[in-house]
């Protein structure tokens, strides 16, 4: 395995780690409330992290990471919307 391929997967270990701790605080408040919290998180992520020449760039970055993230938290979630789509 490439040494960015061994990063990456360390990272996304550490996340789903961090993030199986947050999700019991999450379910305990309403969906909007739940979307408030993790836009102020990624928020303050970018006005601390990033200088305002490049924030535009790595917003887009991260917003594809998410997006590609969406499909394997549906499966994992049980793909709670399978009965919509069919």
């Amino acid at each position: 395995m490439k040494p960015s391929a061994r990063l990456a997967r360390l990272v996304m270990m550490e996340a789903a780690a961090v993030a199986g701790e947050i999700q019991p605080i999450l379910q305990r408040a309403q969906p909007v409330t739940r979307g408030a919290v993790l836009a102020d998180l990624v928020a303050d992520y970018f006005a601390i992290h990033f200088h305002p020449l490049v924030r535009e760039e790595q917003i887009a970055l991260w917003l594809q990471t998410m997006q590609s993230m969406i499909p394997l938290n549906e499966i994992e979630a049980g793909d709670p919307w399978r009965t919509q789509r069919q």
